[in-house]
């Protein structure tokens, strides 16, 4: 019976269709909705949400991918007030919100560049982007623990690499469901945890049953409603907010500064 309600959603052999990315979103959000109906997105600002651990190339991705948007960061937010990692954050957490805030306000693209290591740190982040109606790209960046703790021990910084170590205990990968589009990238390969983790969330709807390898994910993708800032070809986009992973759950509302 399972598997006939299954087939039926069209979800028997690769995941459930939306209509497009933004539909998916919405679903995944909360928002009961059809999903082969679009639905509709407001005018919103593009907006780029950077992830990944210290030293892993995310001030490099922006520089080559994002060159003209305006960037807002902790570490420039830190600069700008003279304090060091981890002294008085929530000043520094103050003051990026604000620039947050008048950028959307205003409907202009730009990048947040920030760790977003854990689901509840991305999820601060994106429950105000969402409230302003911004279509979101996440872009995971990993290294090799090695090459981070050699980039972090040769760069102008105040954490350390004990601090960095720590960090690892709060890593979880984005989810494909975060946002209109999810990019995973790494140094040589992407991580064999973020590629196992997308392959799980397309089995594990596709076919609920099965306990067979799961096929690559490297060809999951979905419309977008709106057109993205312009991408490189370089870029290597993996997955979108197309994939099934979990039924939705609701969400209380932010408060718009």
């Amino acid at each position: 019976m399972l598997e006939e309600l299954v087939r039926e959603e069209g979800a028997w052999d690769c995941p459930r269709h939306f209509a497009d990315a933004h539909t998916a979103l919405q679903y995944f959000r909360g928002t009961r909705l059809y999903p082969d109906e679009p639905l509709h997105p407001q005018s919103g600002p593009s907006v780029t949400v950077m992830c990944g651990l210290p030293a892993s190339g995310k001030n490099h991705w922006v520089a080559k991918h994002r060159p003209n948007l305006p960037v807002i960061s902790f570490d420039d937010a830190r600069e700008a007030l003279g304090l060091a990692h981890g002294e008085n954050e929530g000043k520094v957490a103050h003051q990026v919100w604000d620039q947050a805030r008048t950028l959307l306000r205003a409907q202009a693209p730009f990048v947040w560049n920030a760790t977003h290591l854990s689901h509840s740190m991305r999820d601060k982040t994106l429950d105000l982007l969402y409230a302003y109606h911004a279509q979101v790209d996440i872009v995971h960046l990993e290294q090799p623990l090695p090459e981070l703790l050699r980039r972090n021990q040769h760069r102008d910084s105040t954490l350390t690499n004990a601090a960095l170590l720590r960090m690892l205990h709060r890593w979880e990968a984005p989810l494909p469901t975060e946002a209109h589009h999810v990019m995973y990238q790494g140094g040589s390969s992407i991580s064999k945890r973020v590629r196992a983790l997308i392959d799980a969330l397309v089995v594990g709807f596709a076919k609920p049953m099965a306990s067979t390898t799961p096929p690559s994910a490297q060809t999951i993708s979905a419309p977008s409603p709106t057109a993205p800032p312009a991408r490189s070809s370089s870029e290597k986009p993996i997955c979108t907010a197309s994939v099934v992973a979990s039924p939705p759950t609701s969400r209380p509302p932010i408060a718009l500064g």
